[in-house]
């Protein structure tokens, strides 16, 4: 770099570096979409964890668990990239990073960005700078679960119940 601002030309020129795949970029920020964003969640993270052991992932932060945000700074958390041979791989690695990406202390934004990057708008690749506004007319309100999602949902719900009663019943020396 110091080369370059000295005036020398650099040995490769663009033409010569192929574009190989697809990176996409999520801003995680601690700001509630809730709310319309306006100011920044302040706070201590009382747990961070990156979803580091994702595959093709980079996290860019300079935080960790224990961290103060404060009003006095910019509350972006971190950039949050992931890489994919195309585009869709892409999109489904940043799916499975934003899904294991904990965020304690803090409201934040990862709710959001994983609607955005699952909307069918987005994934056609029909978006631009108004695409929150025209996507959540009336302010980001979360995802909302399907009929078959809520019984999926209730029977996982009784299955942990019944399976927790169940041991429960062993531990305490109950006839079956």
């Amino acid at each position: 770099m110091i080369r370059v601002a000295k005036g020398y030309t650099l040995r490769h020129k663009q033409a010569d570096i192929p574009i190989s795949g697809w990176a996409v970029e999520c801003r995680v920020y601690a700001e509630d979409p809730y709310k319309s964003f306006g100011l920044p969640s302040v706070g201590r993270l009382s747990q961070y964890e990156e979803p580091l052991h994702v595959p093709n992932v980079r996290v860019d932060s300079g935080i960790q668990q224990g961290s103060e945000i404060s009003i006095y700074y910019d509350p972006m958390i971190s950039k949050l990239i992931t890489y994919g041979s195309n585009r869709n791989e892409a999109l489904q690695r940043m799916e499975e990073a934003l899904d294991n990406y904990v965020i304690r202390g803090v409201t934040h934004n990862i709710a959001l960005l994983r609607e955005v990057i699952k909307h069918p708008r987005f994934i056609q690749g029909d978006i631009s700078t108004k695409f929150l506004p025209e996507v959540y007319t009336e302010g980001f309100k979360g995802h909302r679960l399907e009929d078959s999602e809520k019984m999926e949902l209730l029977v996982i719900a009784t299955s942990l119940y019944m399976a927790e009663q169940l041991r429960s019943q062993r531990f305490l020396g109950a006839p079956r």
